[in-house]
C-alpha cells in the first residue's frame, strides 16, 4: 500500500492483509511504531515519527502513528537486571530463521511491514551506518531521528555534539528532531527532574540549531518548549527564525486526552500547520489527535506502548485494545488458542509466549503494535462521522459509576475523551484563553502542570 496517495497523516501497516484490509481505505491518521531495540548491547529509544507522505487527501487525512525505538528494564527474570534492547528482534532472528521471516516489521521477511520508524541518536549514533546495519530501507520506509536532546538532559554526564548530529542524520535518517535543551532537567542530588534556567536553554537549542542547519541535508523538526505563555511565546518568536518541516510538542503525563488536546491547540496559537507529537501514551488520546488532525495540514504521534509485550509480556486484545492478558512463567491461566488473527497470532502457538526468552516477548510486542495500527486505522475511519464518532466515544470513555468521574477536576478520572473534543472545538472558534479558561479545572490539578500556569513543571519536556 503506497502512503503517497493517501494524505498526509495515517497510520496504515504496509502490504499487510490484516492490519491495511481491516478498516477500508480511511487512511487519516498514522501511527508509527518505536523500533524494538535493534542493539542488543545499547539502550534504544525514540518515537513514533511520520513517513514522508503526499497532499492533504480531506480535513482528516494529516495523522500519522509512528513506532519509536524502545527499550525494556529486564528484570532478572530476563537478562540480570541490565537494560536490554527490545528490539533483541533483530538481534536474534536466528532463532525463527527456519521458518522463513525475521521478526521486525521492515524487512523483506518481515511477516508484517509498516512503512516508518523513530530511533533515538543518543544511542544510535555509535554505530555510524545505523541503517544499513539493521537492514533498514531507504525507499518505501521512513525513519526519523530523535536528537536525544531529553537524554542528554536526564542522564548525568551525557553530551550530544550537534555537528555530529547533523552528520549521523546525513547518513541515517529520513529526518530528525532538532538537538533541544529542555527546560526541566534531572538532579541527581533530589533524584527528580528541576527546572533548568528557561534563557540558557533557549540560547543553547538556537545556537546548535544554527550549527545543525548548517550540516544537514534531511528536513528537521522544531521543538517547543515553556512553562507558561510568556516563555512559549518567547522560546515561538525566537526559534521561528528558522525553517522547520513541522513542530514537536509534548504534555505530560502522556495518557492525558486534555492535556493532549491543549497542546494540539497551543500549537494552533502559533499557527503552525505541521505538529508532531511526542511521546503518546494511552487508547484514550488517539481519538483526540484524530479529532485535532483537521486542524492542521499534518499531524503525527510516536508512542512505544507496544513495547510492553518485551518488558512484560502484555498481550493486548483484539476485540478491546484496552484490556491486557500476560504470558509471564507465574499466570495461571493458559490460552489453548490465540484470541486473534493478526499476522503474529496466525503463526505463533500459545506455548511458544509463554517461553521464558526474548523471542516470545519480541513476538507479543509485535502483536501489540498491528493491535495499536488497527485502532489507529479505526479511529481515522471514525472520525469522518462526527455523530458515530462521539457515540463510539461515549460508549467506550465515559466515567463509570464509583471510579471518581463525578467529582471536580480530573483526578481519579476515567479519561474523558469527549470533554477533550469540545475542548477542541470551542477553543478552534473562540480561541485559547477563552477554551483554557472554560475548562480549566481539568488543567489546574494536582496532577498536571497547566500550560499557563506559573508552576514549575513542563507540558513541553
Amino acid at each position: 500500500m503506497n502512503t503517497e496517495e493517501k494524505g498526509d497523516a495515517k497510520f496504515l501497516p504496509a502490504s499487510t492483509t490484516t492490519c491495511a484490509g481491516t478498516f477500508g481505505a480511511h487512511p487519516d491518521m498514522q501511527y508509527v511504531p518505536a523500533m524494538l531495540g535493534a542493539i542488543e548491547h545499547e539502550i534504544l529509544k525514540s518515537k513514533y515519527v511520520p513517513s514522508q507522505l503526499g497532499q492533504k487527501n480531506g480535513i482528516y487525512d494529516q495523522t500519522r502513528f509512528i513506532p519509536a525505538t524502545y527499550i525494556r528494564w529486564a528484570s532478572d527474570t530476563y537478562a540480570n537486571s541490565k537494560f536490554i534492547p527490545a528490539d533483541v528482534l533483530t538481534s536474534r532472528t536466528n532463532q525463527v530463521e527456519d521458518k522463513g521471516f525475521s521478526v521486525t516489521w521492515w524487512q523483506k521477511d518481515s511477516m508484517f511491514h509498516y512503512d516508518s520508524m523513530l530511533v533515538s541518536a543518543f544511542y544510535g549514533i555509535k554505530i555510524p551506518n545505523y541503517r544499513e546495519k539493521y537492514n533498514i530501507p531507504r525507499k518505501g520506509f521512513t525513519l526519523i531521528g530523535d536528537s536525544g536532546g531529553f537524554q542528554v538532559a536526564n542522564v548525568e554526564g551525557a553530551t550530544m555534539n550537534p555537528a555530529n548530529l547533523a552528520r549521523w542524520y546525513n547518513e541515517n535518517v529520513d529526518k530528525g528532531f532538532i538537538l533541544d535543551t529542555p527546560i526541566v532537567k534531572y538532579d541527581p542530588h533530589h533524584k527528580k527532574s528541576m527546572p533548568f534556567d528557561f534563557e540558557t536553554a533557549l540560547n543553547r537549542t538556537y545556537s546548535d540549531t544554527e550549527t545543525m542547519m548548517k550540516i544537514t541535508e534531511v528536513p528537521l523538526y522544531g521543538i517547543m518548549h515553556g512553562h507558561n505563555k510568556e516563555q512559549l511565546n518567547a522560546w515561538w518568536k525566537k526559534m521561528s527564525d528558522f525553517h522547520f518541516d513541522a513542530w514537536c510538542g509534548g504534555a505530560k503525563p502522556a495518557s492525558d486526552p486534555m492535556l493532549q488536546a491543549l497542546m494540539c491547540m497551543q500549537l494552533k496559537e502559533f499557527d503552525i500547520k505541521r505538529i508532531h507529537i511526542l511521546g503518546v501514551s494511552g487508547f484514550s488520546v488517539v481519538p483526540v489527535l484524530a479529532y485535532a488532525s483537521k486542524y492542521f495540514d499534518f499531524l503525527s504521534y510516536d508512542s512505544g506502548s507496544y513495547g510492553e509485550g518485551a518488558m512484560f509480556k502484555a498481550y493486548r486484545f483484539p476485540q478491546n485494545p484496552q484490556a491486557k492478558t500476560y504470558f509471564g512463567r507465574n499466570e495461571k491461566v493458559h490460552l489453548k488458542t490465540l484470541p486473534c488473527d493478526c499476522e503474529i497470532c496466525r503463526w505463533a502457538e500459545p506455548e511458544m509466549l509463554y517461553k521464558e526468552d526474548s523471542l516470545s516477548g519480541a513476538l507479543i510486542s509485535l502483536h501489540n503494535l498491528i493491535i495499536y495500527i488497527r485502532y489507529n486505522q479505526f479511529m481515522k475511519s471514525i472520525v469522518k462521522d462526527e455523530d458515530y464518532f462521539r457515540q463510539y466515544l461515549q460508549g467506550n470513555f465515559e466515567p463509570m459509576p464509583g471510579d471518581g468521574g463525578e467529582k471536580e477536576g480530573r483526578k481519579g478520572m476515567k479519561p474523558k475523551v469527549l470533554e477533550a473534543i469540545d475542548f477542541i472545538e470551542y477553543t478552534a472558534t473562540n480561541g485559547l484563553d477563552a477554551g483554557y479558561q472554560k475548562y480549566k479545572k481539568y488543567f489546574e490539578t494536582e496532577t498536571v502542570t497547566p500550560v499557563f500556569a506559573e508552576e514549575r513543571g513542563s507540558l513541553f519536556d
